[in-house]
């Protein structure tokens, strides 16, 4: 995947479920994932009609602070603490590079087991959970707003 200005975040998964615990909505899926490097664990919650995955599937997702082609990351932990308003006219070459984008906040993060840390996303109601170790989550902070980008 090309380098994206604004990515907080970016890793390959392979797909272990999708809908372990059967459909409970007509279009929306839950799938969990591992992370192929560094052995992170992934449950997202997806709308089906748009994103079309099976098990041991392999993609790329990434968290990025904007859509933005040029801009990059914030140092300041603030940077990304405001919504971003969406004009349809500023679609960005970043976002047509991707099969799935959504647009949400980190809402809560907290500690697991052995030292890792659990960030958790809200996209509209479609729900996140990204399990690592702290230094590969570190840019992603409670109260930011985040874009999903899949491919």
């Amino acid at each position: 995947m090309s380098l994206i200005p604004s990515l907080l975040f970016g890793e390959r998964f392979e797909v272990d479920n999708i809908d372990k615990d059967k459909k409970k909505f007509d279009k929306v899926s839950r799938l969990e994932a591992t992370s192929l490097n560094y052995k992170m664990s992934l449950v997202l919650d997806y709308n089906s009609e748009l994103l079309r995955l099976t098990s041991r599937t392999v993609f790329f997702l990434g968290l990025a602070a904007s859509l933005s082609d040029t801009e990059p990351v914030s140092k300041d932990p603030n940077a990304y603490l405001q919504p971003a308003s969406w004009n349809e006219g500023q679609s960005t070459e970043t976002a047509k590079r991707f099969s799935y984008v959504a647009y949400g906040k980190v809402y809560r993060y907290e500690k697991a087991e052995e030292d890792k840390m659990i960030a958790y996303i809200s996209f509209g109601g479609l729900l996140m959970s990204l399990t690592g170790y702290h230094y590969q989550l570190e840019m992603v902070r409670v109260n930011n707003y985040v874009y999903l980008l899949i491919q």
